[in-house]
């Protein structure tokens, strides 16, 4: 009984599996087709072919894209942050106390600053609006902001936009 049933499940699996019929027949014309002339058939074109790329050239731009020809001057260091020596002077804090932040994403909104103070990357207490700082910062950084939040309360900030010296 194991084996007609074993020999039963063999045959349904190969029928099932069975590539499709091999009929060569063409379709039957469309009669709508038929009426209005014959249908101009596609050239048949041989995948094999010749192409029509042009590969002396593609290969002239994989070895001109070779990082063994690249050349880059004596000074260039591959550094990806730079030292800078920060001057702030607020002129409006003279003889005041505060904080300074110096921060480097912010954004001008209506003629105000936005700062995003998780980018601060210095915070200081100051007394008269001075100070003197060196920094690491990244090279994608041209300015950074310095934010003055005085010691007493109401008062507003004073922001100095400050352009970095690049290398």
């Amino acid at each position: 009984m194991n084996k007609i049933l074993a020999i039963i499940c063999y045959s349904l699996a190969l029928s099932a599996c069975s590539g499709g019929s091999t009929d060569n027949t063409e379709p039957a014309p469309n009669p709508a087709s038929a009426e209005t002339g014959p249908t101009p058939q596609a050239q048949s074109v041989n995948p094999y072919e010749q192409s029509t790329l042009d590969y002396s050239k593609i290969e002239a731009e994989e070895q001109a894209n070779q990082t063994a020809q690249i050349s880059v001057s004596p000074g260039f260091a591959f550094q990806t942050s730079r030292s800078v020596n920060l001057s702030i002077d607020f002129a409006e804090a003279h003889e005041r106390k505060g904080t300074v932040l110096v921060c480097t994403d912010y954004s001008i909104v209506d003629n105000a600053y936005r700062v995003d103070y998780d980018s601060c990357l210095v915070r200081a207490l100051v007394d008269n609006g001075r100070l003197e700082h060196k920094l690491q910062i990244l090279n994608r950084h041209a300015t950074v902001l310095a934010v003055m939040w005085f010691a007493e309360p109401g008062s507003k900030p004073a922001y100095q936009e400050i352009v970095v010296p690049t290398i």
